[in-house]
């Protein structure tokens, strides 16, 4: 979980109570999951004969994120960003880019089944994608969020900004095929769970 580092810690926390009713069967599969590079997979499976598999998250977003805005990644950031323009009365909420750009967002309860899902199921050091499938635009990702929030003000794209890829889409069909993988959480619904924690801890 190296790779992760603070970025997912706070995901942890959301799922610990799932992976421990399940311990007993992901220590007999005795399996190492590696979330950063491809080769130690494989050279922990040549060279020790020890199972090992590669997992490629996507962005990660639920309860208990990261909500700094020094640090928190889109969702959270805009989750807050809009609550408090709402709170302080604000005329508007500046977003970087232009809002076309894509990228792929999964709620972490998702995730956190797949991980599972891959630990007992999954054989191979090939790479693994884990994300939603689903392209979206950061412009429709801000309304998403601004609509829940039930903030009234513009959204003002800031395009001196940097943002990135312009797209970025996902294949997860390696991980349906192959262990049976499946987003069970809309994005809409993901992000309605997330605000509210969000409200009942601020």
């Amino acid at each position: 979980m190296e790779w992760l580092g603070k970025y997912v810690e706070w995901y942890w926390n959301s799922f610990k109570q799932y992976l421990r009713w399940r311990r007993k069967k992901l220590h007999r599969q005795s399996k190492s999951i590696s979330t950063r590079w491809w080769w130690p997979s494989i050279t922990t499976r040549k060279q020790y004969e020890y199972n090992s598999i590669l997992l490629i998250l996507t962005n990660l977003f639920g309860p208990g994120d990261n909500f700094n805005p020094e640090t928190s990644h889109v969702v959270a950031a805009l989750i807050k960003r809009f609550y408090d323009a709402k709170k302080n009365n604000e005329k508007e909420v500046v977003v970087w880019g232009s809002g076309e750009s894509t990228r792929d967002f999964c709620y972490v309860e998702d995730i956190a089944e797949g991980i599972v899902l891959a630990a007992e199921k999954y054989n191979k050091s090939d790479p693994v994608n884990l994300a939603s499938g689903r392209e979206v635009k950061i412009k429709d990702l801000a309304l998403i969020i601004k609509n829940k929030i039930k903030y009234n003000g513009n959204i003002v794209w800031d395009t001196s900004k940097p943002v990135g890829p312009d797209r970025r889409k996902i294949d997860i069909s390696k991980a349906e095929n192959e262990f049976g993988y499946k987003v069970k959480t809309k994005l809409e619904d993901g992000i309605q769970k997330t605000i509210e924690w969000y409200l009942s801890n601020n």
